[in-house]
């Protein structure tokens, strides 16, 4: 069940983020003028501020995956330290493998050292709440 899901986040994100940005022309616009009446009315939620809390939230559900899959100690252990780390890896390998395949085949995109950064912060971010609930879990039961 959790290799399904992570199949279907991972074809998920490819459909989000191979695909020209013109093909989310209306959904951007609709984002940033709803943001911008935000802003003006006092409620400092940007645009980027949104997609940056966007890439975050998409690559969350990776950590999460990846530290069931391991099926990893709880807690704040030294092993699950090292699952949390090396799952921001597989989130930062992936992420650049997206960023540059839109640099080198999606001219419409813009490939962006912040969306790196942003999606291993999501995956890092997943796994350790994953780590925070198995080690409350655990904790309970003993």
């Amino acid at each position: 069940m959790l290799v399904a899901a992570l199949v279907v986040w991972a074809a998920s994100v490819a459909v989000v983020t191979l695909r020209p940005s013109s093909d989310y022309d209306g959904q951007l616009d609709l984002v940033r003028r709803v943001t911008d009446w935000l802003v003006t009315h006092g409620i400092p939620l940007t645009f980027a501020l949104v997609e940056a809390l966007a890439n975050v939230a998409m690559f969350a559900p990776l950590g999460v995956l990846l530290v069931l899959l391991a099926a990893a100690p709880a807690g704040r252990s030294a092993r699950g330290l090292r699952l949390m780390v090396r799952v921001a890896l597989v989130g930062l390998a992936i992420s650049t493998g997206i960023e540059v395949a839109q640099a080198l085949w999606l001219p419409s995109r813009v490939a962006t050292v912040q969306d790196v950064v942003m999606n291993t912060l999501g995956a890092a971010a997943g796994a350790w709440a994953t780590l925070v609930v198995l080690d409350r879990r655990a904790r309970t039961r003993a």
